[in-house]
């Protein structure tokens, strides 16, 4: 471990050993500036999570954009303003706000926003947790809308709480989201954790919906078995180009490459056991996989897009000296 604590073994564990064809990360930030450890290698996701409520914190977002938030106007342009600045160098956007609040969404009206904002700016410590969804609902619509502009995925914890003792079941199952999927056909909602153990309730939403695809990000870890089975599940029941088969989730950069070592094992196990079932030919399994570990990442995300956009944004910037990294806070994607 201490030998890899090297400028440039970060970049190598992941992307020459772990033949990791990029990473993909959530860092709770707007900013997606470019990583210059490996610009084209290392992309971020915009994250929305403060906008999705129950709980507000708005000086941080009037820091970032210099917009007083006094009315849902000021907040509406403030929004706009963060996808403006950033979301030309972002891969995707992001919220986890399951672990804070049910994954369930209405839509709410603009006089509805208006009054439960002036609840959340009135009300000091006192939190009224109506309001608070009411007003997250507004923004995570609007977060929703920028996406379809902007032409980026938005990423959606669903499933598994990380951790023990915080997960209300109720809250984190797949098919609370289908009056928002329903709402906005043109977005891309990727539903990541396969949304355990709520796994079959996704087959199902990824073959109704056709906004929706699937990320095993993390799922490998916490159930191979399961992910496994979910794998051939989804195979024989929904489109295959939905269906992302990795991600490492995770802080480090040597478990990244462990994560990415076990998956391979189990979904060449998941795709064997369809060969020896004679319901699919070794070529066919081969050519699953390259969808699952690449094509599909690649036809739903604008890599390509992204990268150059980075890339100009480097020309336009002078560059700084390599930062020295080590197993830094990098999500794995293959």
């Amino acid at each position: 471990m201490a030998a890899l604590r090297r400028p440039g073994e970060r970049l190598r564990l992941l992307r020459d050993v772990a033949r990791l064809d990029h990473t993909q990360t959530d860092d709770s930030r707007w900013p997606c500036e470019p990583d210059e450890s490996g610009p084209d290698f290392f992309l971020y996701d915009l994250s929305w999570l403060a906008f999705c409520g129950p709980n507000f914190n708005f000086e941080p977002i009037e820091e970032a954009t210099d917009i007083a938030i006094t009315s849902l106007a000021n907040l509406r342009d403030a929004m706009a303003k963060l996808f403006e600045m950033h979301a030309p160098t972002a891969i995707a956007v992001k919220s986890q706000h399951a672990y804070f609040r049910t994954l369930a969404w209405k839509q709410r009206s603009d006089d509805e926003a208006a009054r439960a904002l002036e609840h959340v700016l009135a009300r000091g410590d006192d939190r009224d947790l109506d309001q608070g969804l009411c007003l997250g609902d507004w923004c995570w619509a609007r977060g929703v809308e920028h996406c379809i502009e902007h032409n980026l995925p938005f990423k959606l914890h669903t499933g598994y709480h990380a951790g023990n003792h915080l997960m209300p079941v109720d809250d984190i199952k797949g098919g609370n989201l289908c009056p928002l999927l329903k709402r906005y056909p043109d977005a891309k909602f990727v539903l990541m954790h396969i949304a355990y153990p709520y796994c079959d309730e996704l087959v199902a939403i990824a073959k109704h919906y056709r906004n929706v695809w699937v990320d095993l990000c993390w799922a490998w870890s916490i159930d191979p078995y399961s992910s496994m089975d979910f794998v051939r599940r989804f195979i024989h029941a929904a489109p295959i180009n939905k269906l992302f088969g990795f991600g490492g989730d995770t802080g480090s950069a040597t478990t990244a490459y462990s994560y990415a070592l076990q998956m391979r094992k189990w979904l060449t196990r998941a795709l064997q056991a369809e060969v020896d079932a004679g319901d699919m030919t070794e070529r066919d399994a081969m050519e699953i996989a390259s969808r699952l570990l690449r094509d599909n990442q690649i036809a739903c995300f604008d890599v390509a897009g992204t990268r150059a956009a980075i890339e100009q944004q480097l020309q336009a910037t002078p560059r700084s000296a390599p930062v020295a990294t080590g197993a830094g806070t990098q999500t794995a994607r293959s």
